[in-house]
């Protein structure tokens, strides 16, 4: 049996004026079956595409199992380092108000990062360890920040506005009264 091809993609590549890296093509294989069949390797273009246990989408690392251990531990790492910078301004005495600005466009666009897509999914020692970044920027601050509940709340909420707003959006006739029963609840005491 010949291995399969991506001839098809290769293809519709073609007739849509794309064209295909196969150097920068991965295949992840997510297979839960306790009994799992070794896979055909798949070709594009003659060259083989790898096979690799996680990748980076659009910013975000998705894994093999479907966990979401690696993408969090990159998000803090990435937010660490830029909490040195907050103590560095800090040192400078400048206003809270600007090192609040500074939070919420540096570090906080960090921890938000795809947050609608992982933060569910994600363990309670994850998520401990991103609310101890936010915790570490409020003693540098010397004010409360959202929690990462809050920021996960709040961008779930502005999400839920925009497809009750957009009647094209594939979601809006979904569960439109929905969506609104829940932007109208408590909850939405968050919005700033």
């Amino acid at each position: 049996m010949s291995p399969p091809t991506g001839g098809r993609l290769t293809t519709w590549c073609g007739l849509n004026n794309l064209e295909l890296n196969a150097l920068k093509t991965v295949q992840m294989v997510v297979d839960f079956r306790k009994n799992v069949a070794p896979h055909a390797p798949i070709t594009v273009c003659d060259s083989p595409v790898k096979v690799v246990e996680s990748f980076r989408f659009l910013g975000s690392i998705i894994s093999q199992d479907l966990k979401w251990e690696l993408n969090i531990s990159s998000i803090t790492k990435k937010a660490q380092q830029r909490i040195y910078f907050l103590r560095q301004l800090k040192k400078f005495n400048l206003p809270k108000t600007m090192l609040v600005h500074f939070y919420r466009a540096i570090i906080e666009s960090i921890l938000c990062s795809s947050i609608t897509v992982w933060y569910a999914a994600s363990t309670a020692k994850d998520k401990g360890r991103l609310q101890c970044i936010i915790c570490s920027a409020e003693k540098v601050i010397g004010c409360n920040l959202p929690s990462l509940q809050d920021l996960f709340t709040l961008r779930n909420l502005k999400r839920a506005r925009r497809i009750v707003a957009d009647p094209t959006h594939p979601g809006h006739k979904l569960s439109t009264h929905q969506i609104w029963t829940h932007v109208r609840s408590g909850v939405e005491t968050l919005l700033p």
